[in-house]
């Protein structure tokens, strides 16, 4: 899944070389972690978080097939921080102004078995 994430990563941004995935598993639990340059973190997320959604769905789709749960995390610089505009994110922090975690976009996705 790491190597999805890279080829989808580096075709979206203009510094591909700065496209660092890190993955974490833990049983039946993948941690995606993207880093991008500060400039392109609005490239990975997009206006609405639209790219960030699309990117969840075909990771998804790969969980499926993988039979995993998959969480991806965007990472980008402090000049562009995002804030996420999902209210299903559980385990997002609130700062009281009903922003996310600056910096960072993040999802939990269930792959249903079926």
């Amino acid at each position: 899944m790491k190597e999805l994430l890279e080829r989808i990563a580096t075709g979206l941004v203009s510094s591909p070389e700065e496209v660092k995935v890190e993955e974490e598993r833990e049983g039946d639990r993948v941690r995606l972690r993207l880093r991008v340059a500060p400039a392109d973190t609005g490239k990975v997320i997009g206006r609405g978080g639209q790219i960030a959604r699309a990117i969840r769905t075909v990771l998804r789709a790969a969980a499926v097939q993988e039979g995993v749960l998959v969480r991806l995390d965007i990472e980008g610089g402090e000049e562009h921080p995002h804030q996420d505009h999902e209210d299903d994110h559980e385990n997002d922090q609130d700062d009281g102004q009903g922003k996310g975690r600056a910096g960072t976009h993040s999802d939990d996705a269930k792959a249903e078995h079926e």
